[in-house]
């Protein structure tokens, strides 16, 4: 009977190791990369209003890519207002205009069409969550001037 209870106290030890082993080891392996809410860096080498319409198009896309979840597009409006300086670009357009280099008719109306879908899409987004959506909303608006 020792025997029996020895032999099985053996048996439970060697399968609490085992056990601890392959659910505690180093799973580094193992473990895909954490998807991290960033956008990939784009290199803005158009002219400012084509730099405009490139960055606005990123937030207009962040909107629909996870118009189901705010705190997503939130994160994601974040993450371009840190890659990009808004106020520069819009401060290069400015120039570019007066010294009369401006935007094209075309360039204007895709700027304006945009400034339109993603008005659209905030009011849809942050109307399922405003407490995770707002406060980033409210950052791009003011340096977009979007009312």
């Amino acid at each position: 009977m020792k025997t029996n209870r020895m032999n099985l106290s053996l048996l439970t030890i060697s399968l609490s190791a085992l056990l601890a082993l392959t659910y505690c080891g180093d799973k580094s392996e193992e473990q895909p990369p954490e998807e991290s809410n960033t956008n990939p860096v784009v290199t803005l080498d158009g002219t400012p209003a084509q730099n405009m319409i490139t960055v606005m198009e990123m937030g207009v896309n962040a909107l629909k890519n996870n118009s189901e979840n705010p705190a997503a597009a939130a994160g994601e409006l974040n993450s371009i207002m840190a890659s990009y300086n808004i106020t520069d670009i819009r401060d290069q357009a400015r120039a570019a205009k007066e010294a009369g280099q401006g935007a094209t008719d075309e360039e204007k109306n895709r700027f304006k069409a945009l400034m339109e879908e993603y008005k659209t899409l905030a009011t849809d987004v942050g109307g399922k969550d405003p407490a995770a959506f707002n406060a980033a909303h409210s950052e791009w608006s003011r340096l977009w001037s979007i009312n």
